[in-house]
């Protein structure tokens, strides 16, 4: 939901039957996703070249077969993104390795942004009016989110008298 907090989980799993070292991870983020910051943890005996980072996700990790590394991803969806967050990662074999299966090196998450804002209005005016007089209100329109509120619309009709 825009304007809250979203975790994405991306694990990668060396199905083997060898090990592979320094196999590069990416995923660029999209915009909409706000301050990204990730943390990677490997199976034992296997490891992740940098534990931890903020930004997109560039590193690389050694998996012995049959094991993984897992990412864990945090950051803010912005308040006013709207439509699909899509996002991509992504595992790319080292340079002179074999991967025989290269079809599932790829992953992508898709999620429908539902905005949600909590519209409140207050009005406040005298107690008392003199016919004749003109009269003072105040309107006070706040939105408590977590998403932007665009193209609201106020509708205060004027009272006959």
């Amino acid at each position: 939901m825009p304007g809250l907090a979203t975790t994405y989980t991306i694990v990668v799993t060396n199905t083997g039957p060898s090990p592979v070292t320094a196999a590069s991870v990416s995923d660029v983020f999209p915009v909409a996703l706000v301050a990204p910051a990730w943390t990677c943890t490997a199976d034992p005996g296997s490891s992740c070249a940098a534990a931890s980072g903020t930004g997109n996700l560039a590193t690389t990790v050694t998996l012995e077969a049959g094991d993984r590394a897992t990412f864990t991803v945090t950051g803010l969806i912005a308040a006013n993104a709207t439509g699909l967050l899509v996002n991509t990662a992504t595992v790319t074999a080292p340079a002179g390795a074999v991967d025989p299966d290269t079809a599932n090196n790829t992953a992508t998450s898709s999620v429908t942004l539902t905005p949600s804002a909590a519209l409140q209005i207050t009005k406040a005016g005298p107690a008392n009016a003199v016919a004749g007089t003109n009269v003072v209100y105040t309107i006070t329109v706040t939105n408590a989110g977590p998403s932007d509120a665009t193209g609201v619309t106020l509708a205060d009709p004027t009272p006959p008298a």
